[in-house]
């Protein structure tokens, strides 16, 4: 096994050497090999329904409906969800099995297959997100979920996707979500915390990567300055989950304490001995217990 300089918890030894590469030729086969993704293995007890919500642009974006079975034709909240994948990955085995707990657990779950970077940069795949989550609001009542109780949430870029979704539901002046879940997110396109200048070669995900993920999503810099906000005080409360050894974690407690001096119910999560993706070791103590933190949000929605 190859050694890191980083002090990461054993229960994650199989991510500690695994630094994937972010370029146009591994954009390319995620790109041609796609459908080999692997969704994860079906829940007897959870019933998947594909739908189509049309885009800005008069596109279709495919949607999969989590629910427990034995809520079906009941109404109940529901938990929008974007994944990760550095903008420009489809979603893993990870996600579904992710989506598939959560629905599980008392909440409709909407899992948004929104188009990828850099075939399609901001503002498309934005877009797409927030075109669902005004599709629910619309249709809370055919779809049978509470409207007033929507909550987004989302891993990594997913987290961008969060912020963007609730700017935009502000600027159409649509209904706000009731609860924002945002697990180690993208915030912004930060040069200058210390997280993003020390983690230049952490495992799964680093500060290199970071940076071209930007330029392949939008040129560069992030589109959205989430810090300038003043949108986040109709949210109930709001979930926020870092890894200690991830570029993006600095920029992620920063929001959390601005929300937190703003009077917003703010819960942070600041995971030791983790890298970011680091929830896909299922089995260890620290993503349980995480895993834990997430439902208490859900259950509270």
């Amino acid at each position: 096994m190859k050694k890191t300089k980083y002090d990461v918890n054993s229960d994650f030894r199989t991510l500690k050497g695994f630094k994937p590469p972010l370029n146009f030729f591994t954009v390319f086969l995620a790109r041609a090999f796609w459908w080999l993704v692997p969704k994860g293995k079906k829940h007897a007890e959870v019933k998947e329904t594909v739908m189509k919500v049309r885009s800005k642009d008069g596109r279709k974006v495919k949607v999969i409906f989590y629910e427990s079975k034995d809520s079906v034709g009941v109404k109940q909240p529901c938990l929008l969800y974007f994944h990760g994948g550095a903008f420009v990955y489809s979603a893993i085995w990870h996600h579904y099995r992710c989506a598939r707990l959560y629905a599980r657990n008392g909440v409709k779950v909407a899992f948004v297959d929104y188009r990828l970077a850099p075939r399609y940069k901001y503002p498309v795949g934005a877009d797409d997100c927030f075109a669902v989550y005004e599709y629910l609001v619309k249709n809370a009542d055919e779809l049978n979920v509470y409207g007033d109780r929507i909550a987004l949430g989302g891993d990594s870029a997913g987290g961008f996707y969060v912020l963007s979704t609730l700017k935009r539901a502000e600027e159409e002046k649509l209904p706000p979500p009731k609860a924002l879940m945002m697990i180690y997110p993208v915030i912004d396109s930060d040069e200058d915390s210390y997280s993003i200048k020390t983690y230049v070669d952490t495992p799964i995900w680093n500060s290199r990567s970071n940076k071209k993920m930007w330029k392949y999503y939008s040129d560069g810099k992030c589109p959205i300055s989430p810090f300038d906000w003043d949108c986040y005080e109709n949210v109930d409360e709001v979930y926020i989950e870092t890894a200690e050894y991830d570029c993006l974690r600095d920029r992620a407690i920063e929001l959390a304490d601005k929300l937190k001096g703003e009077g917003v119910n703010v819960t942070l999560n600041q995971t030791k001995g983790t890298v970011h993706g680091y929830d896909a070791v299922f089995d260890s103590k620290i993503t349980k217990e995480s895993v834990k933190m997430r439902l208490s949000l859900l259950h509270r929605i």
